[in-house]
């Protein structure tokens, strides 16, 4: 999972360069949720973990990480399952090797790039949470 978070963080660097050293001048988050038991309760384990976190309600970028070897997997859009306003979903596929080179993966870093740049969001901070390795990504 550590090299399919590296990988992602890597394909967004067309859009975003800069990673910040304060938390404070964040704006936006991008947050990884990987799959290890059931999808809807490990999204609703992260959706908690974020309510907890975000408490000036920043909107939020959930990847959901898939793990698979199988690059047409077909997933339930995860969105469906999460019920904040301040919190949109997109899904990724990935492997021990990383993300896979699959469709799905390049729609959602196309999204998320076109969001920064129509936003113009350029730097990031990196917070991993001492509980989990999920890892939360501010961007601003």
């Amino acid at each position: 999972m550590d090299l399919a978070e590296k990988n992602f963080k890597h394909s967004l660097k067309k859009s975003v360069s800069k990673e910040v050293s304060s938390p404070g001048k964040c704006h936006f988050f991008l947050f990884f949720c990987p799959i290890t038991s059931r999808t809807g309760t490990d999204i609703d384990a992260a959706v908690n973990y974020l309510d907890e976190v975000n408490t000036a309600s920043k909107p939020v970028i959930m990847v959901v990480l898939h793990n698979t070897f199988d690059p047409e997997k077909i997933i339930l859009d995860s969105n469906n399952a999460i019920k904040r306003e301040y919190i949109s979903a997109v899904d990724c596929l990935f492997s021990d090797s990383g993300l896979l080179s699959c469709q799905k993966n390049t729609n959602a870093i196309g999204k998320i790039q076109t969001d920064l740049k129509s936003k113009k969001w350029t730097s990031y901070y990196c917070l991993k949470s001492k509980y989990s390795k999920l890892y939360i990504f501010h961007y601003q």
